[in-house]
């Protein structure tokens, strides 16, 4: 009798799920990532059950790692996968890239219709307008473009990256003057961007002109 109790135990120790601690899976998960080890970080954000509160965390956190690692295809289906589930913390974010990883595709007239989607929805998100404005920089829709950037700076001065794709649309315009004048703007408001060195050098061509 002993014997059977031990062993009915035994067997219920062995079927009780074991329970995993998410938060830590997604920060060594990041770590992985932060060093670059892409596919290591992929496993182990996919460890985290799709039962558990964080698991649209760790779906953004999949896409991220895709899109650097320059996965577009899968990020596009981890896209899909989260956007399916229309989670309201995430739901713009996931919109977003998935406007920007089609368009990384070369699909900037789909990209464009996701955007649109997404500010039917979320029609005051400065990012999704902001870039529809470089998908129609990729379809050579410049004076579209330049609306959309200028608008942009209307309702936020500061927003940097607008400034700099301005001073692009302006130079591919011919207007030499407002593109030189957005160059320095974006370099006055973020002086350390990741676009300083583009500004710079396209402030050292006007020059030349």
């Amino acid at each position: 009798m002993c014997f059977l109790g031990t062993l009915f135990c035994t067997i219920l120790i062995a079927q009780t799920p074991q329970r995993i601690n998410s938060g830590e899976i997604i920060t060594k998960a990041n770590q992985l990532h932060n060093e670059g080890k892409y596919e290591e970080a992929i496993k182990m954000y996919r460890q985290v059950p799709r039962n558990d509160s964080n698991y649209i965390k760790s779906l953004y956190e999949i896409l991220l790692t895709q899109i650097d690692d320059s996965a577009y295809t899968d990020a596009l289906k981890t896209c899909e996968k989260a956007l399916a589930l229309q989670h309201p913390d995430y739901e713009k974010q996931f919109f977003l890239l998935y406007g920007n990883v089609t368009d990384e595709l070369g699909e900037s007239a789909k990209a464009i219709r996701i955007y649109d989607s997404a500010l039917q929805k979320y029609p005051y998100n400065n990012d999704l307008w902001f870039h529809k404005g470089i998908a129609f920089m990729r379809q050579e829709k410049i004076n579209e473009a330049s609306e959309i950037f200028k608008t942009l700076l209307i309702k936020d001065p500061y927003y940097a990256s607008a400034h700099y794709r301005l001073a692009q649309c302006a130079i591919q315009q011919g207007q030499v003057v407002p593109a030189m004048f957005s160059a320095l703007t974006y370099l006055l408001t973020n002086p350390s961007g990741k676009h300083f060195s583009n500004a710079i050098t396209l402030l050292n061509q006007i020059s030349k002109v």
